[in-house]
């Protein structure tokens, strides 16, 4: 169940080794590239490509104005002004994905879904289901999915593809894992008039899956319309939850 797993260990630890300002690397120029011997004036006979494994040997000097002079100190001041804020959240990622993490390399979900939820934090919540999908979702069971649904429906309000995408992926499990589940047990009848205490839980849990999948349902609607690059995904989702509902 996914206890040899370390989702997020590596992952963000990296991150606090790699506070730099994100951007194309390009290496110094050198004598004889072919690249180099370009001047970028007007129009250049050379079509630098977007992406690239490695350097091209571009002259950067070409891309300034020939008026314009470099404040170096101005440019450290620029870069680091954020810094200090900057690494403090990565901090605290870190503190809160290992605690995290503590409990789910013990192999306990459940307790690992605890602590993500008491985070309160969309960026660890996010990363953390990331990176650990594949067992988080064998893992999962009605109860857990209940819990989950808050942290998949806040996701859905953030701007970032990566966490809408996330989200997308765990609604639709959760949706072709447990609405038959849901279906049947709130259309079941009372056979007796005994009352099953197991079956009142399992049929409180249902309603309040169906409460949350019915609070996402503008978000995935508004997702379907105007976000081309999970259009698809959120089209399968809404279309899930509208057979869940109508049902």
């Amino acid at each position: 169940g996914g206890g040899s797993s370390s989702p997020s260990g590596g992952h963000i630890e990296q991150d606090l080794g790699k506070m730099s300002i994100k951007g194309t690397s390009v290496a110094s120029t050198t004598k004889g590239s072919p690249v180099a011997s370009q001047e970028i004036k007007g129009k250049s006979s050379v079509v630098i490509p977007h992406k690239s494994e490695k350097p091209k040997g571009l002259d950067m000097s070409a891309f300034l104005s020939c008026r314009e002079t470099i404040d170096s100190n101005k440019v450290l001041t620029d870069l680091s002004k954020d810094h200090v804020k900057f690494k403090g959240i990565l901090i605290e990622r870190t503190h809160q994905l290992r605690l995290v993490r503590s409990y789910w390399v013990k192999g306990d979900v459940k307790g690992a879904l605890v602590k993500l939820i008491d985070t309160n934090n969309r960026s660890v919540q996010a990363d953390f289901l990331k990176n650990a999908e594949k067992q988080m979702q064998a893992a999962l069971n009605l109860e857990m999915s209940r819990e989950l649904l808050p942290i998949l429906k806040s996701l859905l309000t953030m701007p970032f593809e990566g966490y809408l995408k996330t989200s997308l992926s765990y609604l639709r499990f959760i949706l072709k894992s447990f609405s038959p589940v849901i279906i049947s047990t709130l259309l079941a009848q009372k056979k007796s008039s005994l009352v099953n205490p197991q079956f009142e839980e399992r049929r409180t849990r249902c309603k309040e899956c169906l409460k949350w999948f019915a609070a996402a349902k503008p978000n995935i609607e508004a997702l379907s319309t105007k976000n081309a690059s999970i259009q698809r995904d959120a089209v399968e989702v809404l279309d899930l939850i509208q057979a869940l509902i109508q049902a």
